[in-house]
């Protein structure tokens, strides 16, 4: 959703038959009285463009830019209005987690040469609406889902937030924690995807050390695996 101008709400037009929007998951007329709507009120599809033309009054605010397909959230509305008012988009262009509007194989091309772990948080441009999380793990591009339902952002049903800034430092707690570093003493070579094979004088990431059997688990050069925790001398 294009962002509006500064102040605590923005406003959209529907003047007339040419009303951008139409309720979702609502059967009715396009232009059923907003006052027969529950207190909550309900969340709309965009179904026309409004760049500003009208714009709204001075005393209402500032318009709101939004394309076909958007989805916004009423906070006051009525049939006889010119505008409804909805709250304004929060920007988070200027986070360095935020790719913005992106498709998975862009996200998977923005990842490939970065270290495992790497994280970005984009727009899926084809679900209005809907965000998702890209990470590379393993040297490969994970995609998970955050969803959008009664005003929180979902990444599982029994996880919600407020804000994609609060689910970011979730996400961020989630993130492998570097216990050391370790100088690899003798050449290692994995027979499995889950091992990491090592060269002598590697550095790795120490990522746990919790096996029983004295495998480690850590990174080298964004390869992730486990190894044998005798082959490799712990940085002090």
């Amino acid at each position: 959703m294009k962002k509006g101008l500064c102040g605590c709400s923005t406003f959209v037009s529907s003047i007339g038959a040419i009303r951008p929007l139409k309720v979702i998951g609502r059967k009715g007329r396009a232009d059923e009285n907003i006052d027969s709507f529950p207190k909550r009120l309900p969340k709309m599809q965009v179904i026309r463009n409004y760049t500003g033309t009208p714009p709204p009054a001075l005393h209402e605010g500032p318009p709101l830019h939004i394309q076909a397909g958007d989805t916004v959230e009423l906070l006051r509305g009525d049939a006889h209005s010119v505008f409804w008012q909805v709250p304004k988009p929060v920007d988070y262009s200027s986070q360095p987690w935020y790719a913005g509007p992106m498709e998975r194989l862009q996200a998977e091309t923005e990842l490939i040469n970065r270290v495992n772990s790497t994280y970005l948080v984009r727009h899926r441009t084809k679900e209005s609406g809907e965000y998702a999380i890209s990470i590379k793990y393993n040297n490969e591009a994970k995609h998970i889902k955050i969803l959008t339902r009664d005003g929180f952002f979902h990444i599982a049903e029994n996880r919600k937030f407020k804000s994609l800034m609060t689910l970011n430092c979730f996400f961020i707690v989630l993130s492998p924690k570097v216990l050391g570093i370790a100088i690899a003493r003798y050449d290692f070579c994995a027979r499995d995807m889950r091992e990491l094979s090592l060269l002598k004088g590697d550095m790795v990431k120490i990522y746990t050390k919790m096996s029983a059997n004295g495998w480690w688990r850590g990174e080298v050069n964004g390869r992730v695996g486990w190894f044998p925790s005798t082959y490799v001398e712990e940085d002090e």
